[in-house]
């Protein structure tokens, strides 16, 4: 299985509460831009599991619109706060050969370092709308292989 894992793109700074924080108009246009060069990379995704926090989910949204692909599924546990072994514990529910994985720092690099190193700490930190590809047979803790990681200007 591939599991990539992406962080949402530019958020507004302002708003309600952090939950109700949405893709500022850069960040639309990081994601769409990676999206793009997804699909043009040759890039799919089974399945598409998203926190249901707005930012989040307005990523996966606009992925999956350029990528043609059926909707994102919540995923609370990519939520801020939580431990983000207990999203890890979700992919094992997913028949897929090919996961997108949306969430928030720093749960979402934690995960990556969990997934390759057993360990938190051991991923970079990730940039808005940056994405991280494992492989691993079984998504377990210390399981997987990195690939690759790339900043949305690693796409140009």
């Amino acid at each position: 299985m591939r599991v990539f894992l992406m962080r949402h793109g530019a958020a507004v700074s302002r708003a309600e509460s952090d939950r109700a924080r949405v893709l500022s108009d850069a960040g639309r246009f990081e994601v769409q831009a990676v999206a793009v060069a997804m699909d043009a990379a040759g890039i799919g995704f089974d399945a598409v599991l998203a926190s249901p926090y707005p930012r989040a989910w307005q990523t996966a949204a606009i992925v999956c619109g350029e990528l043609g692909i059926r909707d994102p599924l919540r995923c609370p546990e990519l939520e801020p706060g939580n431990d983000p072994r207990t999203a890890l514990a979700q992919f094992g529910e997913q028949e897929c050969e090919s996961m997108l994985v949306v969430g928030h720092m720093p749960g979402i690099s934690q995960l990556g370092g969990i997934m390759v190193d057993g360990r938190p700490d051991a991923a970079p930190g990730f940039h808005t709308a940056a994405v991280m590809a494992v492989e691993t047979e079984v998504p377990a803790a210390g399981c997987g292989r990195l690939l690759w990681y790339r900043e949305p200007a690693d796409w140009r």
